[in-house]
């Protein structure tokens, strides 16, 4: 709460894999999730794509505060490896890589659904 959609995605990626951004990639997805958190109903995920040149992951999180966020490994995944595993926050995310790739950015974000 209160951080712009940038701010937030800049400490994400800088806490969690050490990457650092200075632009908001293109949004190519969004999912809109229904559930009651606190005095929240759900979240509106905002998925942009990100091309780093290179990237070591280094997270700034310590591996307390890495295992408090229930992150256990930061791994390289190959598109064959995504088609293999359904544990991603969308079980239809190796298919949406596989249209992104086919069919590039799309104009406007896709809405996604389910877990």
């Amino acid at each position: 709460m209160g951080e712009t959609r940038f701010d937030a995605l800049q400490r994400e990626l800088r806490e969690e894999i050490g990457l650092e951004i200075d632009a908001l990639g293109q949004e190519v997805w969004t999912k809109t999730s229904q559930f009651q958190m606190g005095d929240r109903d759900g979240q509106v995920d905002h998925i942009h794509l990100v091309w780093p040149q290179q990237l070591d992951p280094q997270p700034a999180l310590s591996a307390s505060e890495f295992a408090a966020v229930n992150m256990h490994e930061i791994r390289w995944w190959s598109v064959e490896d995504l088609h293999g595993c359904s544990t991603f926050a969308s079980r239809d995310f190796p298919a949406l890589l596989d249209r992104l790739r086919a069919e590039g950015i799309p104009t406007t974000p896709i809405e996604i659904e389910g877990c």
